[in-house]
């Protein structure tokens, strides 16, 4: 469980809120899907984690739904459609 969820923040995702997250924007993963149809390098794969917070680095179009990059705090990059990221609110 991520410290977002303990503190009680609801997590929605960014399609979940009927929008897309730009390059730069902080986000938090809320949900893992089906990994199936994503192309992209295995450990990209390997790095999907959930209630992984990090930067949206740039999106993969195609895929059955654009895949987004998110590199995590902790270093690693991770492959995941908007469905499995949202907004992270800082405040």
């Amino acid at each position: 469980m991520s410290d977002h969820e303990r503190e009680g923040r609801e997590l929605r995702s960014y399609d979940d809120l009927g929008s897309y997250p730009n390059p730069g924007d902080r986000a938090v993963v809320v949900r893992l899907g089906s990994e199936a149809g994503l192309l992209v390098e295995e450990s990209a794969l390997r790095s999907r984690q959930m209630g992984a917070i990090g930067t949206v680095l740039s999106w993969i179009p195609g895929h059955g739904g654009d895949a987004w990059w998110l590199r995590h705090d902790d270093g690693g990059v991770g492959a995941y459609l908007v469905n499995e990221i949202g907004p992270l609110d800082e405040s």
